[in-house]
């Protein structure tokens, strides 16, 4: 096996461990919810990340040096992702149910074909557009047999719009940056940013029980599992897999997040599969699987 398709195969389970950590956190945010507001559960799992990952530094000490020029571009990933996307994410679960809001999210990437091709990014193979159609039908066939029970919100839409830039864009640029950069520091200088732009936000309406409660080890332990878990290791798992897969292909595995809510949901619930949704389910697989042999194609 050589060194390029063991690294093609350890970011594809990254990613699938990821997947299934994103799918599980909205159990997290709702213990979370019982405590805190959107916008302090927020900050302080990204004060966490940059904490963890500041420690590790301290320890290790390596070099980090970024060019002037892509620190606008650092800007713009931290703004669009911890800052838009969790917030904007976080109020959208206090509005719809964890389905609702992860099937919603994967209208945005019908536009992400048309948006890599305009910023070169990378050669999209007409398979690869196949499997990537075949995978968003998949999800439309998942969705419609919940539509029913939707408990879609016009609020709950604005706040899942602050995570359009993050889905769209915040790959492009991870990817353009990866192939210069660790991961590491990447992910370390976008949760500082992201912290110095949301801190003063939370600190003007932050409430006094929440401060209180942040002194409570048991109170502030969902917060400690989003950070560490679905922030820190998934994060790092995810942007590997941007460098090594590419960003079709990436994006195309996040379709089975609302595949994995809409089966924790459905056995909470006691809800059956119809023939309709084991569709959506097989579409969405068959979509992932046929772009496996195409993925992290340059742009000439």
């Amino acid at each position: 096996m050589t060194t390029a398709i063991r690294q093609k195969a350890f970011a594809s389970l990254g990613i699938c461990i990821a997947i299934l950590t994103w799918s599980y956190s909205f159990v997290w945010y709702n213990e979370a919810f019982m405590t805190y507001s959107p916008l302090t559960i927020v900050t302080m799992r990204i004060i966490t990340v940059v904490l963890l990952v500041g420690i590790i530094y301290l320890i290790r000490r390596p070099a980090m040096c970024f060019r002037k020029k892509d620190y606008k571009y650092l800007a713009l990933i931290s703004l669009f992702e911890p800052c838009l996307y969790f917030v904007g994410e976080s109020y959208a679960l206090q509005e719809m149910s964890a389905t609702t809001v992860s099937l919603l999210q994967n209208i945005f990437p019908f536009f992400l074909p048309g948006i890599i091709l305009l910023f070169r990014v990378e050669k999209i193979k007409p398979v690869m557009l196949v499997g990537f159609i075949i995978s968003l039908v998949g999800v439309y066939l998942l969705s419609y047999s919940r539509l029913p029970m939707w408990d879609v919100t016009p609020k709950g839409m604005i706040y899942l719009l602050l995570c359009a830039g993050s889905i769209l864009f915040y790959p492009i640029l991870i990817k353009k940056l990866s192939a210069e950069y660790s991961i590491r520091h990447i992910l370390f200088v976008q949760y500082t940013m992201g912290a110095i732009f949301l801190l003063p936000v939370c600190l003007l309406n932050i409430r006094q029980n929440e401060i209180l409660s942040l002194m409570r080890l048991e109170q502030i332990i969902p917060i400690i599992k989003l950070s560490v878990f679905a922030s820190l290791i998934a994060c790092l798992f995810y942007l590997n897999a941007i460098r090594r897969l590419g960003v079709l292909v990436t994006v195309l595995w996040m379709n089975i997040i609302p595949l994995i809510t809409f089966t924790i949901e459905s056995y909470k619930l006691k809800l059956g599969l119809d023939m309709i949704s084991v569709l959506g389910i097989i579409m969405i697989l068959i979509g992932i699987l046929s772009n496996q042999n195409h993925v992290h194609t340059k742009m000439e």
